[in-house]
């Protein structure tokens, strides 16, 4: 008799256990359809952000391509550079004619000589003034400068 008890057991948790694993499979199937939707719904977001994203930048890019830069100015100011010297940054104030300079060189010499080569051989500067300099902790030598361009190469 408790053979029978526990064959009867057996066989209702066997069928129990196929019942419950076709449920999870139809779980796992609904939940699989859910994260699929989910994904298609997402890309499409991306995809819409991304083209707008283009849009942007191919307006911006226009805007650029479109823009009239004083180029008068900049192929003698690149060649008027000393080859030892970084130009880290610079800032053209147009309506004021200054051009606002910063670097770093490698020595106060080479220094010097770059504010020769802007006072004395550049066509475009009427005035050079060293705003600052010192040394850095590496040794090399940062510094700031302002040139007052000629109007001639401002338009």
């Amino acid at each position: 008799m408790p053979s029978i008890v526990v064959l009867i057991a057996v066989g209702v948790l066997y069928f129990g256990s196929i019942l419950w694993a076709r449920q999870l499979e139809t779980e796992v199937q609904n939940l699989e359809v859910q994260k699929t939707e989910i994904l298609a719904f997402s890309r499409a977001d991306d995809v819409e952000k991304l083209k707008s994203f283009a849009r942007k930048a191919r307006a911006l890019n226009q805007i650029v391509a479109d823009h009239n830069i004083s180029s008068k100015l900049f192929d003698p100011f690149e060649n008027s550079i000393h080859s030892s010297v970084i130009i880290t940054s610079f800032s053209l104030d147009v309506a004021s004619g200054k051009l606002d300079v910063q670097g770093i060189t490698q020595s106060f010499e080479t220094l010097g000589e770059q504010f020769v080569i802007w006072r004395n051989l550049t066509p475009y500067a009427d005035s050079v003034v060293l705003s600052g300099f010192n040394r850095s902790s590496e040794g090399q030598v940062n510094f700031s400068a302002t040139l007052n361009v000629e109007e001639e190469f401002l338009r």
